[in-house]
């Protein structure tokens, strides 16, 4: 009756991209703000801010002297463009595929150009992403909205927008999102902008919870990625969010019942923003609460693969 870590659970290339730069920086005794939170993790927040980093709203906030690092998923165009004006020391953490996207609408959208973006409009990577349209931008949560939305504009059927989606969108939901597209626009130029990580996590995630009795996905409840897995996992087995030991604790009559009886296993992933040494706080509770063993307790951030040009679905 093992308790089974997925292999690609914790921080991707991205993130721990961010917390290194910001990492770097009061190591070497710079004075550092961070624009919100640099990554969607309470824990990480926390550790930098005792290590002298400050978290401010606005650039306007940022003390003399700062270096203001700009968050994993990146800020609108018009926050950069206030930041330079301000003469503000900059370290620019946007995860590499989420400017991707910024490069691609700013090069792809026009006035007579819309553009459609697939995600959370509340999330800030699709904030940000949003403000680099040239004309109009439009958000939707899923196939659904979507279908609505080009439903109100037929003239989109023979001047197409450009579509983009949000790196941790459900993978799945982004193929019923295609077929609509094609159903309703000819030569419209989709990309598929969903990070790599995001997709062979959210597969991970789903093979192994379609292979054990119960799931528990570790991080923060903010985490876009990690509420993903939750619902990829959800749909197969019992699951649950946790974002540290104590909240494990809270679970441990359902685990208990999940794992009564015999040839019983109880997986366990990790969002993109969580780090290594919360996953095997957890996973060493887990072994405790059920007296279980672990399987592959080895936690690497994800390398990362070429940053190529994010395939043009349709054209």
């Amino acid at each position: 009756m093992p308790i089974i870590l997925a292999r690609s659970a914790g921080f991707c290339f991205g993130v721990n991209r961010a917390v290194d730069m910001t990492r770097e920086l009061l190591e070497q005794g710079a004075s550092v703000s961070l624009l919100g939170e640099l990554i969607h993790n309470k824990q990480v927040t926390q550790e930098l801010q005792d290590l002298g980093a400050a978290v401010v709203e606005s650039p306007q906030e940022c003390r003399p002297g700062d270096t203001l690092v700009i968050r994993a998923h990146g800020v609108p165009k018009e926050t950069m463009e206030a930041v330079e004006r301000a003469g503000i020391g900059c370290c620019d953490a946007t995860c590499p595929f989420v400017r991707r996207i910024h490069e691609i609408i700013s090069e792809h959208s026009s006035p007579d150009v819309p553009a459609i973006i697939i995600g959370d409009p509340k999330h800030p990577e699709v904030t940000g992403i949003q403000s680099y349209a040239a004309g109009g931008a439009f958000v939707v949560r899923d196939a659904g909205e979507l279908e609505e939305l080009l439903a109100k504009h037929p003239e989109w059927d023979e001047s197409p927008p450009v579509v983009v989606a949000q790196t941790t969108f459900l993978a799945q939901e982004f193929k019923k999102s295609l077929e609509i597209l094609k159903k309703h626009c000819t030569n419209t130029k989709i990309f598929d902008t969903i990070c790599y990580a995001t997709q062979s996590r959210q597969e991970e995630a789903r093979l192994l919870a379609a292979s054990c009795d119960a799931m528990v996905v570790i991080g923060d409840g903010l985490s876009s990625n990690t509420r993903k897995l939750l619902s990829v996992c959800g749909e197969l087995c019992p699951s649950w969010l946790v974002e540290g030991c104590e909240e494990l604790r809270q679970y441990q009559e359902e685990l208990s019942r999940c794992l009564s009886g015999t040839s019983r296993t109880i997986g366990c992933t990790a969002g993109a923003s969580t780090p290594a040494r919360t996953i095997k706080e957890v996973l060493k509770t887990m072994s405790e609460l059920t007296q279980e063993p672990i399987v592959q307790e080895e936690i690497e951030a994800a390398e990362p693969e070429a940053l190529a040009e994010p395939e043009v679905i349709a054209e």
